[in-house]
């Protein structure tokens, strides 16, 4: 699974995912899943160079009270991070 370009590990109560150079690689993207008893859709995060940030992408989904939910519209951007947090800084 692993390669020297893709690494992930764990320290603490964090998981890391170093994606080395994804402009050359066929996967330019980390899909992120929960199982657990409390149910979520995954993330799926990218990197933008055109707009120089990463893309976080969902599935949009609906639940029709039949107990199955479904995909309605596949990987939704539902946010995006610029590459740098050029916040303030409280002195």
């Amino acid at each position: 699974m692993s390669a020297d370009w893709e690494r992930i590990t764990e320290r603490d109560e964090q998981l890391r995912v170093e994606l080395w150079y994804p402009r050359e690689r066929k996967a330019q993207s980390v899909r992120v899943s929960l199982f657990d008893v409390r149910a979520a859709d995954d993330l799926v995060i990218s990197f933008s160079f055109a707009r120089n940030g990463w893309v976080i992408r969902m599935d949009s989904t609906h639940d029709d009270d039949s107990g199955i939910i479904k995909v309605v519209r596949e990987e939704v951007e539902v946010a995006f991070v610029p590459a740098w947090n050029e916040a303030e800084v409280a002195a």
